[in-house]
């Protein structure tokens, strides 16, 4: 059992004391053919939850320890394959544990917040991005024409579901992907890996423990191939077809009905 190996073996930082910052994060050591997990555990599902995506980043590296160098990485794209799949994993264990309505709400909440990031906020990044590249060949692009492009970008992502002054005109300025230079568009890997760990839940859900050697297999693949290369070899899906994305957006969507009735139940 990975996660216990890790946790047994101190591969894991988590202890929540004065002084510490937050976020989290995990980093391979390649020559110890070790990772380590840095966060701050503090009880709550959250904590639970960020826990489970940085050791499902350790697990994919750990599956990769013994590769070659240039074969032990992984396309963006496919970087939060696991980790995102460990979060799907663990909401859908407590949603199907519990009968309390309030923790229902909240696990649904959880999951539908967390899409709407996706498919709204990062998407708004990706549209700026773009739009970006594409007056930076014209010149030098001003700060008040960043502002502009980026409520342009959000209105869109959005579709008008933002108050007036729901805006961030600076958020451009605010966050440091966008200075990435060696990394451009470092905000689309998010959405792309969201829905393609969704998809690849959904097959192990479909497939059960029989998907377990599949998705081995995948991960451990994922330096030795394009996106597209990997999910047609492991997987034997066409990522270029829609069926695989809808799936994934389909699964995301059964959330919204069982999240309507509850908070109609609860007024």
């Amino acid at each position: 059992d990975f996660t216990r190996m890790a946790l047994d073996k101190r591969w894991v930082e988590a202890e929540d004391r004065s002084g510490k910052g937050g976020g989290a994060f995990c980093t391979p050591m390649r020559a110890a053919k070790q990772s380590r997990v840095m966060m701050t555990f503090s009880g709550t599902f959250d904590s639970l939850s960020t826990l489970a995506h940085e050791l499902g980043h350790a697990y994919h590296q750990w599956l990769r320890r013994d590769m070659p160098y240039f074969a032990a990485g992984s396309p963006m794209t496919l970087s939060e394959t696991a980790s995102i799949f460990n979060e799907f994993l663990i909401t859908d264990s407590e949603l199907s544990k519990t009968d309390n309505p309030d923790e229902k709400l909240m696990f649904l909440d959880m999951n539908l917040q967390n899409a709407a990031n996706l498919f709204c906020n990062l998407h708004s990044r990706f549209i700026f991005d773009n739009a970006f590249y594409a007056e930076r060949k014209k010149g030098l692009v001003s700060r008040e024409r960043l502002d502009e492009l980026m409520i342009e970008a959000q209105k869109k992502a959005f579709m008008g579901t933002l108050a007036d002054d729901g805006y961030h005109p600076l958020f451009w300025a605010s966050k440091l992907h966008f200075f990435l230079t060696d990394v451009p568009f470092y905000n689309y890997p998010y959405t792309f890996g969201y829905l393609f760990a969704g998809g690849v839940y959904n097959r192990a859900k479909v497939e059960g423990p029989s998907f377990a050697d599949k998705y081995i297999k995948l991960l451990s693949g994922t330096g030795r191939g394009t996106s597209e290369q990997i999910a047609m070899e492991h997987m034997g899906v066409d990522l270029t077809e829609e069926d695989f994305w809808l799936e994934s957006v389909n699964r995301v969507m059964s959330d919204v009905e069982p999240f309507v009735k509850l908070v109609g139940d609860a007024k």
